[in-house]
């Protein structure tokens, strides 16, 4: 007769209920071992449910281009605003120093319009940005850079040497 089904639409539901957890623990941070340990479950178990469950939730190119798009309407609209307040306080501007405010915020406002439309095209300039340990110290020590750079000088064949390596420091 066969196996009831019930206990496979549970088996369902409590996979879903896992797969759920896993994917908010992975929206913080955790690691699929970490997450493993917490479900229950091998971590390679762990990393393809969450690739296929982030596969499946990937929004199409056209459900992320109807996005951008009212995105950049929302900004233009924003940007029309702004630039509306900056010519409607304009005159009055050099006069009274509300006036003068209100420009000057509208000019930041547009500034930071103009500035998501270039990251939404993708023509903002990438963002350097330092690496750092858990405590904010650098990662790399300011003279260890030094250090290896005059240990590669050393290293390098000298033109007086015909290539032979230098006589190590005794």
């Amino acid at each position: 007769m066969g196996r009831p089904k019930r206990p496979v639409a549970g088996k369902r539901i409590r996979k879903a209920e896992w797969v759920a957890e896993a994917v908010r623990l992975a929206i913080k941070g955790w690691s699929t071992r970490r997450i493993g340990e917490k479900i229950g479950k091998h971590w390679t178990t762990v990393h393809e449910a969450l690739c296929r469950e982030f596969e499946r939730r990937r929004p199409s190119d056209e459900e992320l281009d109807a996005a951008r798009e009212v995105m950049r309407e929302k900004l233009l609209r924003r940007e029309a605003k702004l630039n509306e307040l900056i010519l409607s306080h304009w005159p009055n501007a050099k006069f009274d120093t509300d006036h003068a405010k209100i420009v000057l915020d509208a000019d930041k406002g547009l500034d930071r319009v103009h500035a998501s439309l270039c990251r939404l095209d993708g023509l903002d300039a990438p963002r350097r940005t330092e690496l750092t340990g858990r405590d904010g110290s650098p990662l790399v020590e300011a003279g260890a850079i030094d250090d290896v750079l005059s240990l590669l000088a050393r290293r390098a064949p000298d033109s007086g040497t015909g290539g032979a390596d230098p006589q190590p420091d005794s």
